[in-house]
């Protein structure tokens, strides 16, 4: 993790361990110092500790972030009278501390070394006990096993999958050198299924002893049981039932989202996930090939033969394609809805979409393209640093737009670093939680013209928009329930957005100013 201009807005968590080096040091300086470091959007921990040693050739400053650590030398340390200096490395960033000594206190700024952007900072240090570094060291938590298995969904409506193997015809596949293959998609369709006895359990992962054979977890894999059965009849509905499409993160497969597909299900939501072919984890298709990702192309590295220019170009044709594939999904379940399985029960006009990662770029793209879609959710999925893409025509969405994302707080070896205990820190962090992003990303947001909600959950990943992190038996951080919790808050509020506009229903929680779920903060873009 780089610490930059930017960077340094994030919590860039605890400075541990700062071993200083010169002659004039004062003798009542030395020892072990512990406390906070804030600026703009962040809220980190500080670890300093003076020696005596003469020539202190072995001072080092060491920086924790988030279970992450950077270890450096400090470098052109000087003291002189009050007044403290000295510069280190952090994150491959060269910083410079300016301090005083004060009251049996060390405090003071930071500045970015060469560069011209000014940053403001402040680091505040009380004395602490020579153990403190070991006692701190017994505070990491230990985590009890939990069982591996997906949250219930929360809807009244038990769930239905079937599965579909579709080729457009119409488009060549472009990754594949023979030109008369067209663009294959595996499709899973979760529905609201009427209350049975019968039928089988939909497998989590279908092929998975072939497909992930090499797959340490596969044990999991083999065992996660969905709430879903195949094949079974249609729920009764008065009303026709919404549509959302779903895209998954690049090179994942749509399997590793049950937890958010299941729940929307249960909701009366029919979501049809597409598993886009060599750009998707492994599946195989209905004539028993396996449609593999293409590393090959995806995780090429930049060269003189494969340029910045060449693979930003092939990333957005394939973003495009996937809006393609988004387009042609409804218009495959427009023909079911007409004379097939829904029989007339699906609101094909009132569709949604939902994507993770490049899956969320992707949707913003199709939806800019394709008026069906009435509303449009990206998880935590960035393109050069924009929320959204236009389509092909340069146009943007224009339906109502949820980005949802992520920030990472501070564990509790970071806590007791800085002397805070969580319910402190929540409070703190909270205010300046929207502040660590980039105002470009809340200006582009808010000139849409319809608006836009931007979310963050605290203490998430990239990962928590997935099943992944339910699926650790033994997570090293966090405890399954925990983790479950997290995965409960980020479906209430997907569901919200889509029951807003896809339902017209309550959107209480994506009130800004709504205070039910601390672990989320909600902000309203427009002009």
């Amino acid at each position: 993790m780089l610490v930059s201009y930017s960077t340094l807005r994030i919590p860039f968590a605890p400075l541990l361990l700062l071993l200083l080096s010169t002659s004039s040091l004062a003798a009542d300086v030395e020892g072990s110092w512990a406390g906070t470091f804030i600026s703009p959007g962040s809220l980190a921990a500080i670890r300093l500790k003076i020696t005596s040693q003469k020539d202190r050739a072995d001072s080092k400053l060491i920086v924790n972030v988030y279970g992450q650590e950077s270890v450096a030398p400090v470098q052109n340390f000087v003291i002189q009278g009050a007044d403290v200096s000295f510069q280190a490395e952090v994150f491959k960033e060269q910083i410079k501390f300016f301090g005083k000594f004060q009251n049996n206190a060390l405090s003071g700024s930071i500045e970015l070394v060469a560069n011209d952007r000014p940053i403001s900072g402040n680091w505040n240090l009380r004395r602490v006990d020579d153990s403190f570094l070991s006692k701190s060291a017994e505070l990491a938590p230990i985590v009890p096993r939990g069982k591996v298995e997906l949250p219930k969904p929360t809807g009244p409506f038990p769930i239905g999958r079937r599965t579909f193997h579709w080729t457009d015809e119409s488009r060549a596949e472009a990754i594949t050198p023979d030109e008369a293959d067209r663009r294959k998609l595996f499709v899973q369709l979760w529905y609201p299924a009427r209350s049975s006895n019968r039928g089988a359990a939909a497998v989590y992962y279908p092929d998975v002893e072939e497909l992930q054979a090499k797959n340490p977890n596969l044990n999991v894999l083999r065992a996660i049981r969905t709430h879903a059965k195949a094949d079974v009849p249609l729920a009764k509905s008065k009303a026709p039932l919404p549509l959302i499409i779903f895209s998954p993160g690049l090179g994942n497969s749509i399997s590793r989202y049950a937890t958010i597909i299941e729940n929307l299900a249960s909701n009366g939501y029919v979501v049809a996930a597409i598993n886009h072919a060599y750009d998707a984890e492994d599946f195989k298709f209905s004539d028993g090939v396996i449609i593999r990702y293409e590393t090959s192309l995806w995780d090429k590295p930049v060269s003189d033969s494969w340029t910045a220019d060449a693979r930003k170009q092939f990333f957005d044709e394939r973003r495009l394609g996937w809006a393609q594939d988004t387009s042609f999904v409804i218009n495959q379940l427009d023909r079911l809805n007409r004379d097939g399985f829904f029989q007339g029960k699906l609101d094909i006009a009132n569709s949604g979409a939902l994507g993770h990662s490049f899956g969320g770029q992707s949707v913003t793209i199709a939806c800019a393209e394709d008026l069906r879609l009435k509303a449009c959710a990206n998880l935590d999925g960035l393109a050069q640093g924009n929320a959204f893409l236009p389509n092909s025509k340069g146009e943007n969405l224009r339906q109502p737009f949820l980005f949802f994302t992520k920030n990472s707080v501070a564990t509790d070896y970071e806590l007791t670093i800085m002397g805070l205990n969580r319910s402190e820190y929540d409070a703190r962090d909270r205010r300046r939680m929207l502040e660590l992003w980039k105002p470009a990303l809340k200006d582009r947001l808010a000139v849409l013209k319809q608006g836009a909600y931007f979310a963050v959950v605290r203490g998430g990943t990239h990962r928590s928009f997935s099943d992944i992190p339910l699926l650790e038996a033994n997570p090293t951080n966090e405890t399954l329930a925990e983790r479950q919790f997290r995965a409960k808050v980020i479906n209430e509020y997907i569901l919200a957005f889509f029951n807003k506009f896809l339902r017209k229903g309550n959107s209480y929680l994506l009130d800004g100013q709504n205070q039910t779920r601390p672990q989320v903060v909600v902000e309203i873009l427009r002009k």
